[in-house]
């Protein structure tokens, strides 16, 4: 009965099949746009997909904290406590 309004404007390069595609890829994988652009086959800008990415709003930019750095004696007492629990693990866990 009621069609959709047309939208004025140059019309969107990429369909839902490759916003989902670029969806999958952002939140599935730690991956870089220019990495989502290469592996997705879209032959679209790298800011065409960062649009894409945000334009959802399920996703947010954000910069991961800052860890301090592990200190020799962490580091000593780490492999340590690998080499007394190697024996636990299991054939199919590797």
């Amino acid at each position: 009965m009621y069609k959709a309004k047309r939208r004025s404007g140059r019309p969107l390069f990429i369909n839902k099949r490759g916003d989902r595609q670029i969806q999958s890829l952002a939140s599935t994988r730690q991956m870089t746009v220019r990495e989502i652009q290469r592996s997705s086959g879209l032959l679209v800008s790298k800011d065409t997909i960062r649009r894409r990415i945000l334009g959802t709003g399920t996703m947010v930019p954000c910069k991961m904290k800052r860890k301090p750095a592990l200190k020799p004696p962490h580091k000593s007492q780490r492999m340590l406590w690998a080499r007394n629990h190697m024996d636990r693990m299991a054939i199919s866990d590797i």
